[in-house]
């Protein structure tokens, strides 16, 4: 599969799980919170990486590159292992095959989450209690403003802001 095509067809994906191609990235937009989504390709081969991250809209900056908060997909070790060789475009898998079950994997990663967190509020609760989940330096200062019982030096990875 070529990567053009490999692109074109996890687009597909992503639009019936109610995202929207903007720019390099694909957006599910919330009231309170965004969802982004993109593809990263390995600078070493044809591997691609999708990365997800979620947006509060209140910190919305119109040329953002990323998310605010980077949120590895909660899926378990057997589907990593299986997104990942489906992504690397040199294992020599049927095309429909390859689609077909990152489809699956896909709808199993984020077809839920967009009820998951919806609001700040549900976002801080995520980033409290996941391990996955890395809050940038501006989400931080933010939520210390608007959120003041918010305790980001007991996030552990964040003891040094």
């Amino acid at each position: 599969m070529e990567s053009k095509e490999f692109k074109k067809e996890a687009s597909v994906i992503l639009k019936s799980l109610g995202f929207k191609k903007y720019k390099s990235f694909w957006i599910r937009r919330g009231k309170e919170v965004s969802e982004l989504v993109w593809l990263q390709r390995s600078y070493y081969s044809r591997l691609y990486y999708f990365r997800y991250q979620y947006l509060i809209n209140d910190l919305y900056v119109e040329d953002i590159v990323g998310g605010h908060v980077f949120a590895e997909p909660q899926l378990d070790r057997d589907y990593l292992e299986e997104i990942e060789q489906l992504c690397d475009l040199e294992n020599s898998i049927a095309d429909d095959v390859r689609m077909l079950k990152m489809r699956e994997i896909l709808n199993k990663a984020l077809e839920g989450k967009e009820k998951l967190v919806t609001t700040e509020s549900k976002l801080i609760g995520f980033i409290l209690s996941c391990k996955g989940a890395f809050p940038s330096k501006p989400v931080i200062d933010y939520l210390k403003k608007k959120h003041p019982f918010i305790k980001p030096e007991t996030w552990g990875i964040y003891k040094n802001w």
